[in-house]
């Protein structure tokens, strides 16, 4: 059995002492967190950890530039599953219409505020966000027949440099932001052991999962996991071709969801009682 309980923050500020302190505050507060002092490290970071939270400071690259918004350029770049936390020493009201804009969060944080606790705001801010728009089932129990390492490695993803090999923590995290309502998984391979060494042709891998609710157990759903852009391109698949199915099809859709270099895709099997 696997359980998973680290919650992972990225905090990006170019200060030393600025991601001392909300590294010191945050991991008092339980989280896990990632630091990077540029922009390029936050990618690097974001391309090498699952990340579920980031605190992004607006002045990056030149906190004595006024006009520096590079923060927020780096924030329209974060992958959309990850929301973020903007957390300024320049908070006014033209940054703070942009952040409610097009940055895509509502919060926008005075670092150097008199006014409240800026460190207890940021941790209370980070606990909202992981409370009401992370989508990850931290407490879900997945019980596993086969060794997820090993299904990862099968995995076959575009042959970069740059591109971080998938692990059995990105499968985890895919069955944990989708199965959101779950206590625990079962999971086992779809196919048997000499299917298994003839992969699709988008080198993805078959999953069946039974989830245990509260209610009881569900009817067995199948997850297709392969590389991020494979998978995004069967979903867009899906969605053309669904309403022209009818009663020919064998399995709906039921959702996607993202790892670093990874996505699934869950279905569930019409009529299926096992």
């Amino acid at each position: 059995m696997t359980t998973y309980t680290h919650k992972h923050v990225l905090v990006v500020d170019n200060v030393d002492s600025v991601l001392d302190a909300v590294k010191f505050n945050l991991t008092q507060a339980g989280y896990r967190v990632f630091s990077a002092q540029s922009i390029q490290q936050a990618k690097e970071l974001l391309a090498k950890e699952i990340i579920h939270v980031a605190v992004v400071d607006i002045h990056l690259e030149n906190d004595s530039l006024v006009k520096d918004r590079s923060g927020f350029d780096f924030a329209r770049s974060i992958p959309a599953h990850i929301p973020f936390i903007i957390y300024t020493g320049y908070k006014d009201l033209e940054h703070t219409e942009i952040v409610r804009g097009d940055i895509g969060t509502r919060r926008i944080i005075d670092k150097e505020s008199q006014i409240t606790n800026a460190a207890t705001e940021l941790v209370a801010a980070a606990d909202d966000l992981f409370a009401k728009e992370v989508q990850v089932n931290f407490e879900l129990e997945l019980h596993n027949s086969l060794s997820l390492d090993v299904v990862a490695k099968q995995i076959r993803i575009p042959d970069t440099d740059e591109i971080v090999s998938p692990t059995q923590e990105d499968i985890q995290e895919i069955l944990r932001r989708w199965f959101l309502k779950a206590l625990a998984l079962n999971v086992d391979a779809l196919l048997s052991d000499e299917e298994a060494t003839q992969r699709t042709q988008s080198g993805a891998v078959l999953l069946k999962v039974r989830s245990r609710r509260a209610e009881g157990w569900t009817n067995t759903q199948v997850v297709k996991m392969g590389a991020k852009e494979e998978i995004e391109r069967k979903r867009l698949n899906y969605d053309a071709i669904e309403p022209f199915l009818g009663g020919n099809r064998r399995a709906g859709l039921r959702g996607i969801a993202f790892s670093r270099t990874i996505g699934g895709l869950v279905y569930s099997l019409i009529g299926a009682e096992k």
